[in-house]
């Protein structure tokens, strides 16, 4: 359904590999990205908005400390075959976004090839927005 800003399988496969050697020695990588988003988050809220369509995948895996609010569909569209996975594509679109987006963008188009008449995806998360 959603397409845009899908990574190829292979490319979050050997991505999961780099990430798995360099947080080895920390206890591994689902114990050093829910610290790492913690630490963004707690740093400034907003910084959510730098996951775009892979925020509700995250934050559904990270912490219910973030809150209940959910887009359904956005997240089944951007979860990863498994944990890992999904950290890794979250915080590779979040590299991609803090160098090729202004910072607090928040509109996405969805479509790899967008339909006419489309309006683009807002990402707006009261649970984030409020604190």
């Amino acid at each position: 359904m959603y397409t845009a800003y899908q990574f190829n399988p292979q490319y979050l496969a050997d991505k999961r590999a780099e990430f798995t050697l360099a947080t080895k020695a920390k206890g591994g990588l689902l114990k050093t990205a829910p610290a790492s988003l913690a630490m963004r988050l707690n740093a400034d809220p907003m910084r959510y908005l730098e996951f775009g369509p892979y925020w509700f995948a995250l934050k559904a895996i990270a912490t219910p400390s973030l809150g209940s609010y959910d887009e359904p569909l956005i997240r089944q569209a951007y979860t990863q075959a498994d944990k890992e996975l999904t950290f890794v594509a979250a915080f590779e679109f979040a590299d991609d976004y803090r160098q090729h987006m202004m910072a607090g963008t928040r509109e996405f188009e969805l479509q790899s090839e967008p339909i006419e008449g489309d309006e683009p995806w807002i990402l707006f998360d009261p649970d984030m927005e409020s604190r």
